[in-house]
Formats: C-alpha cells, structure tokens, sequence
C-alpha cells in the first residue's frame, strides 16, 4: 500500500530498518545538530559538491589520492607539508 506522504512523522527516536532503502526526491535537506555516518563503503556521485565549515579534519589510514584537473590551495596563515619526501612534478 502506498504512504500517505502528507502526514508529519514525529517522535523521540525513529528507526527505520529494511535490507534496502530508496529515496527518491527532488530536493531532500537534512538539518542536524550531529549527524554520524557508519559503513563499510560509500560513493557519491554528483555534478558539483561544495562544503562550508568553521573547521575540517579528513584522517586516512593508507593511501590518500586527490585527482583533478586543477588543484588551488589557499591559506590566511602557514601552510605546512611534512613527509619523509615531497615530490614535486
């Protein structure tokens, strides 16, 4: 049967649990004060990604690749690259 998408769904806590879901939407906004991601693979696709925040912190533990066509890197105040050798060209 369908859902009757008009009616609000509020609680103190919802789950939601099925061996797939879908969502189809031409707009879907998300606001939270916390948001934790947990798996074991993720991909996202898009056309233009852009990301505003006070601060970011990306830890890898193998190899990290950044590929592009070009690569501009900005910065108010020091800029630091500490390796056991940096390759340039």
């Amino acid at each position: 049967p369908a859902i009757d998408m008009r009616h609000l769904v509020i609680g103190e806590r919802i789950v939601l649990e099925a061996p797939e879901v879908e969502i189809r939407s031409h707009a879907l906004e998300l606001d939270a004060r916390t948001i934790v991601e947990r798996s074991e693979s993720s991909h996202r696709f898009t056309g233009e990604a852009h990301m505003s925040c006070g601060r970011m912190r990306t830890l890898v533990e193998g190899a990290a690749d950044v590929v592009a066509g070009r690569v501009s890197i900005v910065a108010e105040d020091d800029t630091h690259i500490d390796g056991r050798r940096v390759l340039l060209g």
